[in-house]
């Protein structure tokens, strides 16, 4: 273990004598908490997961990553002090950014902490008693929550002590623990909320999708509220001026600190302060009195030892599920018609697509962020209320559709990056034991998924409003655009796929070339937009460039989908 596990653990252990009266065997209890550190370290987090090396050496000092992260996390925080000028208002936008960067870091790798089902089937045959593996959870859980609040809060806590003194630090460190309690008791609720209107087998799946929404959330904020508050506003805004501000937990720790320090308090603070100081001990009395007990039964339940009645209920779903066709499918039999294999192959990639964590983490939040783009480029140009063309000059329409349609391919690029990689790569072989006579039908059908699943309904989402604010003159731009991005699609699935899809490890997804390859492939649409841009007005020239667009984009698909075996790179599977 590094020099931050043993401090960790020996802190940890400084309550021997409280853990000997609650009948603890203090050996069991020091050797299962080492072990956990130990194994901390070699865990995959949130960021060894985009961060594969090229030697598929095992994960150390992941803790080291965690903290290192965790701090420069808190180095963003200090823009909150840039925010107004008085320190409740300093501290209300710190708490906040704070309380909600602690939830998603706990939401995307606390849960590997807290649904920790190994102890169930590793420790509890061996003789160690009930209370010890509990305090041994509880305190793994102290540990983890340690490492990440800490460097979190440290550059935060020495701005504080440099601009407001030493004793300015007095009540920040019980009002950082408070909050961290009152993050701790929302997770809990998240987690027990889910788990009590969904089961226990669909739990990893809405959590990924909860780190989705929050790493658009997070990117939302980045981009729209600065343009809300603009640059006058950041000097003179005021926390205090908001009656309703009272209902935000970050505003009650920011009042507290203002109270505690003995400043100058408004009604609004003092009871702000009540609210910070009784608040998260009684919630997580709450949680460990009331919920806890049915969280750990469902917890159980996830590890299949819970009873076999949900998963019976559950298999009898999935039963009625297979004799009903699904969407994917349906559109499966329309995009495929008459080649069965590019029909499975749809298939495959329509359900992986949707059920690996992974992917989801990977794809689906570029997607938000397009959204958010666009956004914010309705309120660049819709100031005035009204988005018509004729509010709007040609000029910056061009610009914006011209945008809007090339960014789409960065998703697509995205998704068809993605789909060659799977954690459980190793069922490929199944690839390789089949009498596939054209390998090249399966990368097009998964190709085709790609297109269907994440291009078409943005595709739709595109074309509606701008046939609404512009009219139907727009449409050849319009086509000549979308078009053009299938084109760089199938470009991109030409020259990057060399293997089956979901066939190679995470961890070779850095190889070498592979940064002058996405490089080329990033600069093919900024150049095609560039190139349509210039066209523009010209709209015989665009419907001509639209059909050799189209008629590219067939010969290249064409190519994909008669790839024969030569081509298609084998690896090892062992």
């Amino acid at each position: 273990m590094h020099i931050f596990n043993r401090f960790f653990l020996s802190v940890a252990m400084l309550g021997k004598p409280l853990y000997q009266r609650l009948g603890v065997h203090i050996p069991h209890l020091e050797a299962i908490l080492r072990i956990k550190l130990t194994m901390d370290d070699r865990r995959p987090t949130t960021v060894h997961q985009t961060q594969r090396n090229k030697k598929d050496k095992p994960i150390s000092g992941a803790t080291l990553g965690t903290m290192l992260i965790s701090t420069i996390l808190g180095c963003m925080f200090l823009f909150g002090f840039a925010i107004g000028n008085d320190m409740v208002t300093h501290l209300t936008v710190f708490f906040t950014m704070f309380i909600f960067m602690l939830a998603s870091t706990l939401i995307s790798d606390f849960t590997s902490v807290l649904i920790d089902v190994r102890d169930n089937y590793i420790i509890m045959p061996k003789p160690v008693s009930d209370i010890t593996v509990v305090t041994a959870r509880l305190l793994h859980i102290f540990i983890h929550v340690c490492k990440l609040v800490l460097p979190m809060s440290l550059p935060g806590l020495i701005y504080i002590g440099i601009t407001q003194g030493i004793l300015a630090l007095v009540p920040m460190l019980p009002l950082l623990l408070l909050a961290t309690l009152f993050t701790i008791f929302l997770i809990n609720a998240i987690y027990i909320f889910i788990l009590k209107v969904t089961t226990p087998q669909k739990f990893q799946g809405i959590i990924s999708w909860i780190q989705i929404v929050f790493a658009i959330l997070i990117y939302a904020a980045y981009q729209v509220l600065p343009r809300l508050i603009g640059n006058d506003g950041f000097e003179k805004f005021n926390v205090n001026s908001y009656t309703g501000i009272i209902a935000a937990p970050s505003y009650w720790f920011a009042a507290a600190w203002q109270v505690l320090m003995g400043l100058t308090a408004t009604t609004n603070m003092y009871v702000g302060t009540a609210m910070a100081l009784v608040l998260p001990p009684f919630l997580m009395w709450i949680v460990a009195k009331f919920l806890a007990p049915s969280f750990n039964r469902k917890l159980s339940m996830i590890s299949g030892s819970g009873g076999d009645g949900p998963q019976v209920a559950a298999t009898a779903q999935q039963q009625k599920q297979v004799s009903k066709k699904s969407f994917g499918q349906a559109l499966a039999r329309w995009a495929c018609y008459g080649n069965p294999l590019q029909r499975w192959a749809f298939n495959t990639a329509w359900a992986i697509t949707g059920r690996s964590k992974d992917f989801m983490l990977k794809v689906y939040p570029s997607i938000g962020y397009i959204l958010v783009y666009a956004i914010i480029i309705f309120m660049r140009n819709g100031s005035n209320g009204n988005l018509t063309a004729a509010a709007i000059d040609a000029n910056t329409i061009q610009i914006i559709l011209i945008m809007a349609v090339y960014s789409t391919s960065f998703v697509m690029m995205t998704a068809i990056q993605q789909m060659q990689y799977s954690d459980k790569f190793k069922a490929a072989w199944v690839y390789y034991t089949t009498p596939i006579q054209k390998p090249g039908d399966i990368v097009a059908g998964m190709a085709k998924a790609v297109v269907f699943k994440f291009y078409i309904p943005i595709v739709a989402l595109m074309v509606l409003p701008g046939l609404y604010f512009v009219g139907v003159s727009i449409l050849p731009n319009l086509m000549f655009g979308l078009f053009n991005v299938l084109l760089i699609a199938a470009i991109n699935v030409k020259l990057s796929i060399r293997s089956f899809p979901f066939t190679q490890g995470q961890t070779t997804s850095q190889k070498s070339g592979s940064f002058i390859r996405s490089l080329i492939l990033f600069l093919i649409p900024v150049i095609t937009g560039f190139g349509h841009y210039a066209l523009y007005h010209f709209t015989w020239v665009i419907m001509l460039c639209m059909l050799l667009s189209i008629a590219a984009f067939w010969l290249v698909f064409d190519s994909i989908r008669r790839t024969p075996w030569h081509k298609i790179f084998a690896h090892d599977i062992s």
